[in-house]
């Protein structure tokens, strides 16, 4: 693998979940790696995040139904988006 400089984003896709609560992680900067994609994914403490994130889903009503108030389940990792973006390979 090259070096790369990356910047890693992960967001829950779900059209339920409002977009300013869509996002999960997001690199403060770019940074050097010669790390695969899914190493990354690894690298980030992501069962932290996804709980964080989880309080806050659970609490979201589900608006597909429509004859009661049904919130969301929580998020599991797989049903998550995980970006990367390079901004130079090396």
């Amino acid at each position: 693998m090259p070096k790369r400089m990356v910047q890693v984003y992960i967001v829950d896709p779900s059209e339920q979940v409002p977009v300013e609560d869509s996002l999960i992680y997001m690199d403060t900067a770019p940074h050097l790696t010669d790390l695969t994609n899914q190493e990354l994914f690894f690298e980030i403490d992501i069962k932290t995040k996804l709980a964080d994130h989880n309080k806050k889903r659970v609490t979201l009503v589900n608006k597909a139904v429509k004859d009661r108030t049904e919130h969301l389940e929580p998020a599991k990792i797989r049903e998550l988006k995980m970006i990367v973006v390079d901004v130079a390979i090396f």
